[in-house]
C-alpha cells in the first residue's frame, strides 16, 4: 500500500475512530460534574487537535445550553473559575499553546479535561487527578480529528451539555457514506480534484459549516500541498468579492447546505452567476444528509477524499509533512513556554 492508499484507508476508518471517541470521552464524561452553574466550555487545542473544538461546536444543537469558545494560543483572554469546564486537545500531548492556556485554566480553578494520546499532557493528567480521554496512537493528529471529534461529543453529552443522542446514528450514516468512495482516481473526489488542481482555491462556506471549510483548507495544505483559503460567508460578501476582478485564477470553491437560510441562498446564488459571467473557475460540493449533524460528517469525510485525491494528482505524499516540522524547531521559545508551564502543574 502506497502512501496515497494509506490516507485514503485513515479516511475509510472516520467512522470508527468517531465512535470509539465517542464512547471513551462518554465514559469519562460521566465522571465530571459540571451541571451547576456552568458559564461556559472552553476548547483549547492547535492545528489538526484545535479543530476538533471548531467542528464539535458546529455539530450540536443550537442554541447552545451554554457558551463555547475555541482558544488556539498561549492564553485564555478572560477570566475563568471553577463555573468553567476546560477541554484541552493535543494528540500529541506535547503542544505548547495547548499546555501553557491549560496551565493558566488550572490556575485559575476551571475544571479541565485532556484529550491526547501521549507525551507530557499524559504525564501532567495522572500527577495531578485531570480526567483524560485516551485517543488511539500512532496517527498524524490531522487523521486523528474524528477521534478527537467524537471524544469531545461524548465528554458533552454524559455531562448533560447535549441531549442529542443520535450521533451514534449519525456515525452509522456516515459508515454507509464512506463505503461508495472506493478509489482516488474515481468518482467525486477524483472529478473535484480534477477540476480544482492547477490553482489556488478559495473555500467558502456558512453557518454550521464554518468549521468544514476551514478544515477542507488545512487539508488541501497538508496532503495536497496545495494553496488554499477559507472564507466565511456571509462576510465574504461585505468585502472579499471586490477583489474578484483582480484574481481570475484563483478557484473558487462553495460548501453548500440542505439547510440554507434564504439570505444566504441568494447570496450564493448571485456568487455564482457572477462567476460564471467572469468565466472563473467555481466548484460546489453538497452531501445529502438527514441532519445539518450528519450533513457536517459526511461533507467532512467528502473533502478529506478530495484531498487525498489531489494529493495523488499534484503527485505528493499527503502522509508526511515537511514544512511544517521546520516551524515548530524554529520557534524555540515554545519548549521554554511548555517546560514552565508543565513544572507550574
Amino acid at each position: 500500500m502506497n502512501e496515497v492508499e494509506q490516507a485514503w484507508e485513515y479516511v475509510k476508518q472516520s467512522p470508527e475512530l468517531y465512535s470509539r471517541g465517542f464512547e471513551r470521552g462518554r465514559e469519562v464524561g460521566e465522571n465530571i460534574d459540571v451541571k451547576q452553574g456552568l458559564q461556559g466550555v472552553l476548547f483549547l487545542g492547535m492545528g489538526g487537535s484545535g479543530i476538533a473544538g471548531d467542528i464539535t461546536q458546529d455539530l450540536l444543537p443550537k442554541p447552545y445550553k451554554t457558551p463555547i469558545h475555541v482558544i488556539k494560543d498561549y492564553a485564555i483572554p478572560f477570566k475563568l473559575d471553577e463555573r468553567f469546564l476546560v477541554i484541552a486537545v493535543s494528540y500529541s500531548g506535547t503542544t505548547a499553546e495547548t499546555i501553557t492556556a491549560a496551565a493558566q485554566a488550572r490556575r485559575q480553578g476551571a475544571k479541565l479535561v485532556f484529550i491526547t494520546s501521549g507525551g507530557d499532557m499524559m504525564e501532567i493528567a495522572e500527577k495531578n487527578g485531570i480526567p483524560v480521554v485516551e485517543v488511539t496512537k500512532g496517527l498524524q493528529p490531522r487523521f486523528a480529528t474524528p477521534e478527537m471529534v467524537g471524544a469531545s461529543y461524548g465528554l458533552l453529552t454524559s455531562t448533560g451539555l447535549t441531549e442529542d443522542n443520535k450521533f451514534p446514528r449519525y456515525i452509522e450514516e456516515l459508515r454507509s457514506f464512506v463505503s461508495g468512495f472506493k478509489s482516488t482516481d474515481s468518482g467525486e473526489p477524483a472529478e473535484a480534484a480534477e477540476a480544482m488542481a492547477g490553482k489556488p482555491i478559495v473555500i467558502y462556506s456558512h453557518s454550521h459549516l464554518v468549521s468544514s471549510g476551514y478544515r477542507f483548507k488545512a487539508q488541501l495544505n497538508e496532503n495536497a500541498k496545495h494553496p488554499a483559503f477559507h472564507s466565511i460567508l456571509p462576510e465574504a460578501g461585505h468585502n472579499e468579492v471586490e477583489a474578484w476582478p483582480a484574481n481570475p485564477n484563483v478557484t473558487s470553491v462553495i460548501l453548500r447546505s440542505g439547510w440554507e437560510k434564504p439570505a444566504l441562498r441568494e447570496l450564493i446564488s448571485w456568487m455564482l452567476e457572477e462567476l460564471e459571467r467572469r468565466r472563473m473557475n467555481h466548484h460546489q460540493l453538497r452531501v445529502a444528509a438527514s441532519s445539518p449533524t450528519s450533513e457536517i460528517l459526511k461533507l467532512i469525510a467528502l473533502i478529506d477524499f478530495i484531498s487525498v485525491a489531489l494529493a495523488r494528482k499534484n503527485n505528493v505524499n499527503p502522509t508526511r509533512l515537511e514544512i511544517l516540522p521546520q516551524v515548530r524547531r524554529a520557534v524555540k521559545t515554545n519548549e521554554k513556554l511548555k517546560e514552565h508551564a508543565v513544572a507550574g502543574f
